[in-house]
């Protein structure tokens, strides 16, 4: 079977795109898209120092093996962190952490001051609606990110409303959950 006949649909022309999209407008456009919120955390191998970012860009990609992803700015101070651990968790937070959120987005703040861990290899906080406890599966550079996959190793669910994020402002996803 030739390729042209393998692909089925409706052929549409489009007008390519003749500049490139600023920033600006492709960062709002995105922040129109409604997103969960994470706390995404590692030990640092060198140092064992605890890491922690807040992360929009978390999604599930594929069940057999169960395996998620994350994104991180190629520039962040975290990058050497996370890029040399061999695990970290993933906490998909609960409407009643945006304080925490905010403190995890941080740059330079006491990040883990007063925060209650259940472990520290990976750094697991006990507050979450969901947590991801991950094995590094691989880990690819694109654009201007760094995008990281893990082995799900164990899963851990909470009954709470989830926290969203849109149009940079934190949502109560609570009417989500009714």
């Amino acid at each position: 079977m030739e390729a042209r006949d393998s692909c089925q649909g409706q052929h549409l022309s489009a007008t390519p795109v003749q500049s490139p999209i600023a920033g600006a407008e492709l960062r709002a456009a995105f922040g129109r898209y409604p997103t969960g919120v994470t706390i995404v955390t590692c030990r640092c191998p060198d140092t064992d120092y605890f890491i922690g970012i807040t992360a929009n860009s978390f999604t599930s990609v594929s069940l057999d093996p169960p395996i998620v992803s994350w994104n991180l700015g190629s520039n962040a101070q975290s990058r050497s962190a996370f890029s040399n651990a061999s695990e970290f968790a993933i906490h998909v937070l609960s409407a009643e952490q945006q304080e925490l959120a905010r403190r995890f987005a941080t740059r330079g703040a006491p990040k883990f001051d007063g925060v209650i861990l259940d472990s520290e290899t990976p750094p697991l906080l006990n507050q979450f609606l969901v947590r991801y406890v991950c094995r590094k599966a691989q880990q690819i550079t694109i654009g201007d990110h760094e995008v990281f996959f893990g082995q799900v190793i164990r899963l851990d669910t909470a009954a709470h409303a989830p926290l969203m994020f849109v149009n940079s402002q934190f949502v109560d996803g609570g009417m989500l959950t009714q």
